[in-house]
């Protein structure tokens, strides 16, 4: 229902808007790339010791 009324209102896109605050860094390729390459070897790794 709230997807239809905000389309109703007269929305064209389902994308998100822009936020403001600190972005987002987990879309960071690099940021991935660093992350899986601490994750794969030890895949028991905690939030805490990244």
């Amino acid at each position: 229902k709230e997807w239809y009324n905000r389309f109703k209102d007269g929305r064209l896109s389902v994308e998100s808007e822009p936020r403001s605050g600190r972005p987002s860094t987990s879309k960071n390729d690099a940021i991935i790339d660093q992350v899986r390459n601490l994750v794969m070897p030890n895949r028991r790794i905690t939030i805490r010791d990244l």
